[in-house]
């Protein structure tokens, strides 16, 4: 007797689907998810496939589907192909890859509910462009190439560019689909984009519930939605047709997912873009080296823009030497704040560190107070009155003597957000301050206020980690001060200049956008690193140029492909002797020992109590290894059951 038969993938590191039989009356379940009972157990699986087949025929029994969750199809054959491309270059299952592209919720809710007061309002206008941006419009819609570059300087008009070519590809009707580093830094971006697009905008961010996700997802699939704006996920948007796919700060690290499946957006939007003959327009006034290469290589066509649309010179930067300094603000910066106060204009101060302390030391014994589970020295944070550890969330009462030796010749060093609002709020007690980081902040609508208080003028000084070197663009700035970029630059990473220089000309961005008087104060210790130099005097071509050089000496990307493998056991001979296992194993099935770098202790040696090792594939063509990696990775892990493995494609840290 003939039936129909479904392969299944689930969320699981599986790489193989399963076969089950499709009830008579459930119809194709093909692109929905469905229950089953795998292995004795309830599970949500993915139906990719459905086809005819004796009963019988498979040699085994064959269990039936439980239940089709969805009415209509969630996803289609495209989504299959990218989940199998993601699988396979991510080192993930296919049921990994599907489970982060479709959306969990169940039902569809009020989509209204995406905007607080029920959405923006109207433009005032559209901005006439420059004959820069004509020009770079004008490339983007007639060429026959579908990879482009704005390589623009802060405030040179990029959103503008996008949108232009966004307005002409939904006038020929095709998709837009519009991806930011993070959502909850674009308020002006989403409500300028709704208010020129209106309701064919569809907003999906990790802020969303399930269900809003599910709202979402399916006004997309019915057509309702052709203009997807939202943050790395929403690159798996379903467009039947997109036509133009925009990456918008295109060397911003949260593109890269650092869970499984470890895939970055930038290649996935390039996939999406070559499969669907789309245009890929990314942008950044501070490109990642892998983009700057490939635009001087012509892989991707570079767009410059130089000038500032709506007028302001760059910032004049001041480097204030911080060598032999015990004061937590320079003179030198303190006096630029208060000029700046009393001209009744704003500033912004920038630490890429949170909490009060960020190291407890005695000078006695040199002991470090660790987290037992991580590593890392414990961060003091005032306000909570606690250590707290930054990676694992574990927190304890503070100590005020040595745990080890029981001097009490002990002390905080290092310094974060907290406490430089601390002595901000000294200096200035009349002024209002507020602080941006994760402690203080803890969604959207928080931030969203904070805001909207700074752009009204209601707060003067803002404060902050990262959060606040990006994406904002308030005409009150004049001053930024850099705290410190010094703790960015002293990581033992390949990518750290390229971090701090990208992080100082972010965050100078945020001055004088609209005014020729902007300033920027940087405090290091660190004046002449090459990465500071080349910012200050605004020569990026020469700071990617000397980065590129050293890039290619040491065989780092993007002169080369990484694979990075990590050994994790709460057992610490365990870890070390998996991942001595697994370097042999590869290197038995072809992987040369110039390409294999290691095996050793992993600099952050311990995380969620489990200690780790690891090893780094450095190849021109990682994914000529794949099918070698996965087998070695799935043979160890079967030999030490007591070991878990993660395989990181095109790492950004190899921490």
């Amino acid at each position: 007797m003939v039936k129909r038969f479904a392969d299944i993938c689930f969320n699981r590191p599986l790489h193989s689907a399963y076969t089950y039989a499709v009830p008579g009356d459930c119809g194709d379940p093909v692109g929905k998810r469905v229950v089953v009972d795998f292995n004795g157990r309830r599970m949500t699986g993915y139906a990719i496939r459905s086809y005819e087949a004796e009963e019988g025929s498979f040699g085994y029994p064959v269990k039936p589907i439980l239940k089709i969750q969805d009415a209509d199809p969630l996803f289609g054959e495209f989504q299959i192909r990218l989940a199998r491309w993601i699988a396979e270059r991510y080192f993930c299952s296919v049921g990994e890859a599907l489970s982060c592209m479709v959306p969990g919720g169940k039902r569809e809710v009020d989509s209204l509910s995406l905007w607080d007061d029920g959405g923006p309002a109207a433009a005032a206008g559209v901005p006439c462009l420059t004959e820069e941006q004509r020009s770079a419009v004008d490339t983007i819609l007639g060429s026959d190439k579908i990879f482009f570059y704005l390589f623009g300087i802060t405030g040179s008009g990029k959103t503008e560019v996008y949108l232009n070519v966004a307005r002409q590809t939904l006038e020929k009707g095709r998709g837009v689909l519009y991806l930011v580093p993070e959502i909850a830094l674009t308020h002006q971006l989403t409500d300028l984009v709704v208010s020129r697009f209106g309701n064919r905008v569809s907003v999906i961010h990790s802020g969303l519930t399930p269900a809003q996700k599910y709202t979402q997802w399916r006004r997309i699939l019915r057509g309702e939605a052709d203009f997807v704006i939202g943050a790395r996920s929403a690159v798996f948007a379903p467009l039947p047709d997109p036509g133009l796919i925009i990456l918008d700060e295109e060397h911003e690290g949260s593109y890269k997912s650092q869970s499984v499946p470890r895939y970055h957006a930038r290649q996935a939007a390039m996939y999406i873009a070559r499969q669907k003959k789309a245009k890929l327009v990314m942008g950044s006034a501070t490109p990642s080296a892998e983009a700057y290469e490939a635009m001087r290589t012509r892989k991707v066509e570079p767009l410059v823009l130089k000038q500032r649309p709506a007028g302001g010179r760059l910032p004049r930067f001041h480097v204030i030497d911080m060598r032999g300094r015990r004061e937590l603000l320079s003179a030198e910066l303190i006096q630029a704040v208060s000029r700046t106060l009393r001209e009744g204009r704003q500033v912004i101060l920038f630490l890429n560190r949170r909490g009060f302390s960020y190291a407890f030391r005695c000078r006695t014994c040199g002991f470090t107070f660790r987290c037992p589970y991580c590593s890392l020295p414990l961060t003091y944070h005032k306000r909570e009155n606690r250590f707290i550890c930054h990676c694992c969330g574990r927190m304890q009462p503070p100590v005020h003597y040595c745990p080890q030796c029981r001097s009490f010749d002990v002390g905080y060093a290092g310094i974060g957000t907290e406490k430089i609002e601390e002595e901000t709020t000294a200096i200035f007690p009349d002024v209002k301050t507020e602080r941006v980081d994760r402690d203080t902040v803890k969604n959207a609508k928080e931030l969203g206020a904070v805001l909207e208080r700074f752009r009204q003028g209601e707060t003067r000084i803002l404060m902050g980690t990262q959060m606040i070197a990006k994406g904002l663009n308030f005409p009150g700035v004049k001053t930024v001060g850099i705290v410190s970029v010094d703790n960015i630059l002293r990581i033992p990473d390949f990518r750290s200049a390229e971090r701090a220089f990208s992080l100082i000309m972010q965050a100078a961005g945020r001055a004088g956008r609209y005014s020729d008087d902007g300033e920027v104060y940087i405090q290091t210790e660190m004046g002449h690193h090459p990465a500071l130099v080349h910012a200050v005097k605004g020569e990026a071509d020469e700071f990617y140029r000397e980065e590129l050089m050293m890039r290619q000496a040491a065989g780092f990307p993007p002169f080369s492909g990484l694979v990075h493998l990590v050994c994790k056991s709460v057992d610490r001979d365990t870890a070390e002797t998996a991942i001595t296992r697994l370097a042999e194993v590869l290197q038995n099935n072809g992987i040369g020992a110039d390409e294999l770098l290691g095996p050793t202790e992993a600099p952050v040696a311990k995380l969620n109590g489990k200690y780790r090792f690891h090893c780094l594939i450095r190849t021109s063509r990682p994914q000529k290894y794949a099918k070698i990696v996965k087998e070695a990775a799935a043979a160890v892990v079967g030999e030490f059951r007591r070991c878990q493995i993660d395989i990181d494609a095109d790492p950004l840290s190899v921490e």
